[in-house]
């Protein structure tokens, strides 16, 4: 059995049953039994729960507005930094194989086994201690998301510093790659305080400073700065 007080501490929920955590903890490279079927459950608790918040907070928007911002909240990037915050690549279960790729820093096993533990959590407390969870977890993002975050997100992040009195953040083109008529554009989002920056890679550069924007965003938001 892994020792699982520090993470009952992050995530302010202590399990009746540790082996339901034990086995959200566990990848299907480890054996049996696997967090896949409390991923699988997880996945429809957290859907449950975020569209339930969504659905009170903005009652003028349309099902299409709703689904967009809920897709901000569930991606895998989102995801993994939670998963990260909560620390949980500390207490993935691997597989020798997973253990050469080093898949506990992977963001899709650190969002797969956050879902599972909100599905261990669930079994172990019901909707009650599940949603209690996630609202722990959620409150500060959902108290940030914004119906112009999925359109705009250098508009947010610029919206979201200024509130704070933060320096605005800077925009790198770190270079291009490719053939002239189908260049790649690579482009860093830096900020100086908090000091955070993402690399991301697209077809124009337009394209490129969105994307690295909406991560550092997303990172802003999961860590309440």
């Amino acid at each position: 059995m892994i020792d699982i007080l520090h993470l009952h501490k992050h995530l302010q929920y202590k399990f009746k049953e540790p082996a339901l955590l034990q086995v959200a903890l566990t990848r299907r490279s480890w054996g049996e039994p696997n967090n896949e079927r409390l991923e699988y459950l997880g996945d429809s608790v957290l859907g449950l729960f975020i569209a339930d918040q969504l659905y009170h907070r903005f009652p003028k928007l349309d099902e299409g507005q709703l689904s967009k911002l809920r897709t901000t909240l569930v991606q895998n990037a989102t995801l993994a930094i939670i998963g990260k915050t909560l620390k949980l690549d500390d207490y993935i279960i691997l597989g020798q194989s997973d253990r050469k790729n080093n898949a506990f820093q992977i963001d899709s096993v650190l969002a797969d086994t956050f879902e599972a533990v909100i599905g261990a959590i669930y079994l172990d407390g019901g909707f009650d201690a599940a949603f209690g969870v996630l609202n722990n977890i959620y409150a500060k993002k959902l108290d940030e998301v914004s119906p112009e975050l999925e359109n705009s997100p250098k508009s947010q992040l610029q919206e979201f510093l200024q509130k704070r009195a933060l320096p605005l953040p800077e925009y790198i083109l770190e270079g291009t790659s490719g053939q002239d008529h189908n260049p790649t554009f690579t482009v860093t989002c830096k900020l100086e305080n908090p000091k955070i920056k993402s690399t991301v890679s697209d077809k124009t550069r337009k394209l490129a400073e969105k994307a690295a924007a909406e991560k550092v965003l997303l990172r802003l938001i999961s860590t309440d700065v």
